[in-house]
């Protein structure tokens, strides 16, 4: 760490090194056994002073949409290449607002923070190559998904992480409790496929799927277009392996994404 956590207020500027050589800038909000911060709406070629971000706004979370302000968190250490720049008066109402939980992203560490704030530089000046990018992973995606699911099975569906690429663009950790999420269902299925279940049970446990990603999605915000495709794809391969369908989104049509 760069500094004792003890010495480190809410409103302190700290700096933010990228991937790519260029600098963001985040204000700290709380610090200690957690941090919590805001980011700032800008981006530099060289560690920007406090004079240069004085007067610089919040990012929002999305920048395609009127959003939430980007609030995120990490657990210790703090990297010692974020260095403080100075502090910005945080009046305390505006304080308790920014420490809501609801909307905050959660990151595994600050190196995935770093990894999504390059992203989002790469989003606004170097947006035609991300595309790109994205869209041949998503090809390639699409065809190993569609290789596997020709000989999947609940019980190999349960051992699969369908949402692995998405640690581009999300912390690890919430990806983790995306595969918690398809694994627990696809394990019940195969109880309940043992058992003599019915389709009100089996449907029970599909419709939860949608249920838990809509507390996960309340929590990080990270279902987008392409993660919705995902989860609902997933959810009907699930549905077929046991005789039910989600035809008119029967079994996903109470999502909040």
């Amino acid at each position: 760490m760069n500094t004792a956590s003890s010495h480190m207020l809410p409103g302190d500027l700290y700096c933010v090194p990228l991937t790519n050589g260029r600098f963001g800038a985040i204000v700290l909000t709380a610090s200690g056994a957690e941090f919590r911060f805001l980011v700032l709406d800008g981006f530099w070629d060289s560690p920007p002073t406090l004079a240069e971000i004085s007067s610089v706004g919040l990012m929002r979370m999305y920048e395609w949409m009127d959003s939430e302000i980007f609030k995120g968190w990490f657990r210790p250490p703090f990297p010692e290449r974020c260095v403080r720049l100075g502090h910005r008066s945080i009046e305390p109402d505006e304080l308790s607002r920014y420490l809501d939980s609801s909307g905050t992203m959660v990151f595994q560490s600050a190196e995935d923070f770093v990894e999504v704030l390059s992203e989002r530089w790469r989003w606004r000046f170097d947006r035609e190559a991300l595309t790109r990018e994205k869209e041949l992973l998503r090809a390639a995606y699409e065809q190993k998904e569609r290789k596997r699911s020709e000989n999947r099975t609940l019980k190999s569906m349960a051992r699969e992480r369908p949402f692995s690429h998405w640690v581009d663009q999300w912390p690890r950790a919430t990806v983790n409790k995306a595969h918690r999420i398809i694994r627990n269902a696809a394990e019940q299925l195969i109880e309940l496929q043992a058992s003599p279940a019915t389709k009100a049970e089996m449907t029970a446990v599909l419709k939860k799927i949608t249920d838990e990603f809509n507390e996960l999605y309340r929590q990080t915000g990270c279902i987008e277009t392409q993660e919705r495709e995902e989860i609902v794809d997933w959810v009907e391969q699930l549905a077929t392996r046991v005789g039910l369908s989600n035809e008119d989104e029967r079994l996903t049509g109470h999502r909040d994404w």
